[in-house]
């Protein structure tokens, strides 16, 4: 889950991520699939990243 339908890293995390699997994984077909449910919020921020923030 991204931040927002329209995060403008979507495509460049998608293809980040075909990428390294497909590195790790090469005798296998790769396809990401973003999923908007549940939408992200505040709450998936871990400890270490609320440190980090501020919060």
């Amino acid at each position: 889950t991204l931040t927002t339908q329209f995060c403008p890293m979507g495509e460049a995390i998608t293809s980040d991520v075909t990428e390294s699997l497909t590195s790790s994984f090469p005798e296998w077909e790769i396809h990401v699939n973003l999923t908007f449910d549940p939408p992200w919020d505040y709450t998936k921020i871990s400890p270490e990243g609320n440190k980090y923030l501020g919060r």
